[in-house]
């Protein structure tokens, strides 16, 4: 587990589903990420989070103080994804990620930014990462980090 400050993330396993639908049928979530029109089950929850994905994507669960509040899909950005994240295609090794706070009595605390700068850092040491990306509310993306020259 890589912890700074408060925020830390950790790989999600089985028992995190349960979590996950309680974060996916509240609408205050849904408004933030999935959209309030996606209807979540337990089944369609283990079948999407359980999912093998032929791409390198690393699901996790992100912690303030331990507490488990929020999931992350990190994913390191290939192919058509260049595309669809409109970035040039390199060779560099370029990550991008989603993440969501699924307790809103934690929302604005900086917890979300403090775990950007938390995953930027992983990523940067632990994975050699040339930049990190994240899509933003409004649906842009957005570069967050780049490793210096």
């Amino acid at each position: 587990m890589l912890e700074k400050k408060r925020v830390s993330f950790r790989p999600m396993n089985e028992d995190d589903l349960v979590l996950m639908l309680k974060w996916l049928t509240d609408d205050r979530v849904l408004e933030f990420y999935d959209g309030r029109d996606k209807k979540h089950t337990q089944k369609t929850i283990r079948e999407h989070y359980t999912e093998q994905w032929a791409d390198e994507i690393y699901r996790v669960i992100i912690e303030y103080d331990t507490i488990p509040i929020g999931y992350a899909q990190i994913y390191r950005i290939q192919g058509e994804l260049f595309d669809e994240y409109n970035y040039h295609e390199t060779e560099e090794k370029i990550y991008a990620m989603d993440q969501f706070i699924g307790e809103p009595e934690y929302w604005n605390m900086g917890i979300g930014a403090e775990y950007c700068r938390v995953v930027c850092q992983y990523l940067r040491t632990e994975m050699d990462a040339d930049a990190v990306m994240k899509e933003a509310v409004t649906g842009e993306v957005q570069l967050i980090c780049r490793s210096e020259e």
